[in-house]
């Protein structure tokens, strides 16, 4: 079973989203920049060896200790191997599938490969009346990756967002696996985590959301590990996945949300204030410098692309213009309706708050289901904040339940992991 550890381990999905993400990123540098075009295979190559010699601490599992793990456990470690090697061989064969993907990620792809520059995609936006900034809506992470994978000759670039779901899948179990409940409530957070259809679904189409996600999911899984472990290496790795997560999709500022508790885990330690704060300037710095770059991009290319990247006082502008009971009632009504098909997960979420409540006399003010809970309401105030916002600027904003609900997403494993964690941190045994 030694090898099913390994393809279980966190290194695995390390090196899937570290290798994902700089092929994203040095590809399309390399041919903006460089004129290095997407065929060449040396900003891939460069991306697979750094990944790899970042991911390359496999050496942790020998050091491991022997335990005795009964059968049963092994045989859910097997078929779930099973169930990831057939969700990878799937993505093999499907096609591109999803209105934006074909519009913008995927069409995207298949310019950059003929040689057109991101830049250059601004004499198509005059045929476009109704959005004529839409192939600049969002960095080209997913994009760069599909040019590259259709330069090698490869039909599909489908089996990507396999890998993207198989690293957040690997990541949960590595979570998952070392909390102190019995296994099969382990397995049962597992499937309510990364089994929910939707998430599921996200796998069959050329989306943004699970790149996204995924990104963002490693970047809490390596912020934990730090909280635990303070090794810099895992906060290095949190800000680098963070900013990836920015490349991919950029008008979500759920990465507020990690700033959030960042700051909390690292003012709490016991350490000087100025290692405490280069800590956390670093870490920003990293997550936002894809931000940086984009929007310096956009501004050398086409300027700006207007109202959905809006500067903080046009943010503050918009959202007290929303403030009024009859707006407000609105956009609650709207996110009611958009996250309809995750009640069950807010709802669980309450329940998580009620107990965390009643037990936080108990409980570490820096507990690691502290750190969720702000998290989650973190990304819930941003992603309200942000509708808000939309209703102010746009006429079209509650038109767009299902991107809400994409966009919001990550909180079904976040939560599902909050609730793990109470139980984990308030249970007198091991069961």
């Amino acid at each position: 079973m030694r090898i099913v550890s390994l393809l279980l381990s966190q290194q695995v999905a390390d090196f899937i989203l570290f290798f994902l993400g700089l092929t994203g990123t040095l590809s399309f540098f390399a041919r903006e920049y460089l004129n290095i075009p997407y065929h060449s295979v040396l900003p891939v190559l460069v991306a697979f060896l750094a990944s790899l010699a970042f991911s390359n601490r496999l050496k942790v599992l020998r050091a491991q200790k022997k335990h005795n793990i009964s059968d049963r456990k092994n045989i859910i470690k097997f078929f779930l191997v099973i169930f990831l090697a057939c969700i990878l061989f799937r993505g093999f064969f499907l096609p591109v599938k999803g209105w934006d993907a074909y519009s913008l990620y995927d069409l995207r792809a298949r310019v950059f490969k003929e040689g057109v520059l991101q830049s250059g995609l601004a004499s198509f936006t005059k045929y476009d009346e109704t959005n004529p900034l839409y192939y600049f809506s969002y960095p080209p992470m997913t994009s760069s990756i599909h040019a590259v994978i259709y330069s090698f000759g490869i039909k599909t670039p489908m089996f990507i967002y396999a890998l993207f779901y198989i690293s957040l899948v690997l990541y949960t179990y590595n979570i998952y696996k070392d909390l102190k409940m019995h296994y099969l409530l382990k397995v049962g957070f597992m499937i309510v985590s990364v089994g929910f259809p939707l998430i599921l679904q996200q796998v069959s189409i050329a989306y943004t959301n699970l790149p996204m996600m995924a990104f963002q999911w490693g970047a809490l899984f390596h912020l934990l590990k730090y909280k635990d472990f303070k090794k810099k290496s895992n906060l290095i790795a949190s800000a680098t996945l963070l900013g990836f997560s920015i490349w991919t999709r950029i008008l979500e500022p759920t990465f507020l949300g990690f700033f959030i508790v960042t700051i909390i885990i690292v003012v709490t330690e016991s350490a000087k204030v100025i290692l405490k704060l280069t800590k956390l300037a670093f870490y920003c710095l990293i997550a936002l410098l894809p931000r940086f770059i984009w929007t310096e991009y956009l501004s050398n290319s086409i300027g700006t692309i207007g109202k959905t990247a809006p500067s903080l006082l046009e943010v503050f502008m918009g959202l007290w213009k929303s403030f009024n009971v009859a707006r407000m009632l609105e956009v609650l009504f709207f996110v009611f309706v958009s996250l309809i098909e995750i009640r069950i997960y807010l709802l669980l979420f309450l329940i998580v708050i009620i107990f965390w409540v009643y037990l936080s006399k108990k409980s570490n003010a820096t507990s690691t289901s502290t750190i969720l809970i702000v998290l989650v309401l973190s990304i819930c105030s941003v992603m309200l904040s942000g509708i808000l916002y939309l209703s102010s600027a746009f006429v079209w904003w509650d038109k767009i339940p299902g991107s809400f609900l994409r966009s919001n997403l990550i909180l079904v494993p976040l939560i599902s992991l909050c609730a793990a964690f109470l139980i984990h941190e308030n249970g007198k045994k091991n069961l």
